[in-house]
């Protein structure tokens, strides 16, 4: 076994050997203590698990002895307690001794976390990619719903709306959306309101007639469907600023399908949402 696959940590060193570290790559967190038989009895499995998954899912080690301040983090109330990690945030876990079968098939499922999150990241620069990944994952699990709305997502970026609302009509077929379900159906919403024409174009249009609230929402519009939100919400808003009672109404409108498409946690939604507010009332 190559114990250079295996990574010991530290309170001091856990932020970097675990949080930083998964912002890359799928980490499993293995919390045991040299007294703790069952750890032992599945330290030689984690070993190998280590070795046959090496560059897809790093694996640390963190004795609970020298781990006391993560161990509260993580909630750990007994040990040997295994938890996958992505992007800071823990997305699986084992608890106890379990069998190589049960553990291979958790790295597995790091391994397609891992997957899923760099697909996601590549939605817009590179859908294609993204969409062949979300459509393995779907030929293996076709209930997967994260992937459903990945696949969604990544087609739309695309410029495949058909494939996007057949996404999106079977998620609501359910009764329900998630949030991101949401966002996705926001954002088909944008692009079934797009302009005729080519943005730069419009741009060269709204740049030698820039008092032109009409033609400034439809830049907005075209903007935001590109993915552009600042952009498009700074248009908008200049049309709210600009014009009274019924014609600042679009870029209102605008701006909230904005907000609704980005994420919850995204500083655009609230900064405009504090300008739309300061330029309406």
């Amino acid at each position: 076994m190559n114990k250079s696959n295996l990574i010991e940590t530290t309170d001091r060193t856990f932020e970097i050997d675990v949080l930083e570290r998964s912002q890359t790559v799928p980490v499993v967190i293995d919390f045991w203590a040299d007294w703790c038989q069952p750890c032992r009895a599945l330290a030689p499995l984690l070993e190998q698990m280590a070795e046959e998954f090496a560059g897809d899912v790093a694996v640390v080690k963190a004795n609970t002895d020298h781990c006391q301040q993560a161990a509260t983090e993580f909630s750990v109330s007994g040990i040997p307690a295994i938890f996958g990690v992505v992007e800071g945030a823990i997305v699986d876990g084992l608890q106890g001794v379990v069998s190589e079968e049960v553990l291979r098939v958790f790295f597995r499922r790091m391994v397609s976390a891992g997957e899923f999150v760099a697909a996601k990241r590549t939605e817009d620069s590179n859908p294609a990619a993204a969409l062949a990944t979300y459509q393995k994952m779907l030929a293996e699990d076709p209930e997967n719903v994260p992937a459903k709305i990945g696949l969604g997502r990544a087609s739309l970026a695309a410029g495949d709306v058909s494939t996007a609302t057949q996404v999106l009509d079977d998620l609501e077929s359910r009764g329900f959306l998630e949030p991101e379900a949401e966002q996705l159906k926001s954002r088909l919403s944008l692009a079934a309101a797009l302009p005729t024409g080519d943005l730069g174009e419009m741009e060269a249009q709204l740049a030698a007639d820039p008092n032109n609230p009409e033609l400034k929402i439809e830049v907005a519009r075209m903007q935001a469907a590109a993915g552009n939100f600042q952009t498009a919400l700074d248009l908008a808003l200049a049309v709210v600023e600009s014009t009274q009672g019924d014609r600042r109404d679009p870029a209102r409108l605008l701006m909230i399908d904005i907000f609704r498409t980005l994420p919850d946690d995204s500083p655009l939604t609230g900064e405009y949402r504090r300008k739309l507010a300061s330029a309406l009332y």
